[in-house]
């Protein structure tokens, strides 16, 4: 069975391989990463929240500051495997 680390990078890229696909079928960047992250919002939201209803302050805060994480990891990745622009 595979460890937690390589189930969500096998998930990550299903949403990656989904999202590509519907920018092919012609619906723009901006409206697929638009409809990423609400549908994101949406599922993390009963996530952190349950299914008996919607989030108060402090689940609003721990959501924010589970995407804040993963965009600083998604970040510093890009950063490792990028190199600096010539000067």
């Amino acid at each position: 069975m595979a460890d937690n680390n390589q189930i969500h990078q096998d998930a990550m890229n299903r949403f990656i391989e989904l999202a590509n696909q519907m920018q092919e079928e012609g619906i723009q960047r901006n409206l697929v990463g638009a409809a990423l992250l609400t549908a994101a919002g949406v599922y993390s939201s009963y996530v952190v929240g349950g299914n008996a209803g919607g989030l108060n302050e402090s689940g609003i805060e721990k959501l924010t500051t589970m995407f804040k994480h993963e965009l600083e990891r998604v970040e510093a990745a890009k950063q490792s495997r990028t190199p600096p622009p010539a000067s």
